[in-house]
């Protein structure tokens, strides 16, 4: 059954015209966005200006097409092989390794 919002620390954050804007509120870790796995109509995720080190518990998100996850503490890019409809990816201002970022690159 599809959601048309998420819980994060108890506060309910609605996904509206396929787009969840939850950049600048302190996340640290996906997991903490509770119903995610819910959203499965979901086509762009704003998670930018957080404190997030792992990009995991996106799995389900197949329809996904924007991921903005800029200005982050993010140091590997992992997690997004089940993303298949992924057309954007924003990680600038993120501790990357310098062995990862020929990976942004060759997406791009």
């Amino acid at each position: 059954m599809a959601n048309n919002f998420v819980t994060v620390r108890g506060i309910k954050c609605y996904v509206e015209y396929g787009t969840l804007d939850l950049h600048g509120i302190g996340i640290t870790d996906i997991i903490e966005i509770k119903g995610l796995e819910h959203t499965k109509n979901l086509q762009i995720l704003d998670l930018n200006d957080n404190l997030i080190e792992e990009i995991s518990g996106l799995e389900t998100l197949t329809y996904l097409r924007t991921l903005d996850l800029r200005n982050n503490e993010i140091k590997e890019i992992k997690g997004l092989e089940t993303l298949t409809h992924l057309q954007t990816l924003y990680l600038g201002g993120n501790p990357i390794r310098n062995n990862e970022q020929h990976l942004i690159r060759e997406r791009a």
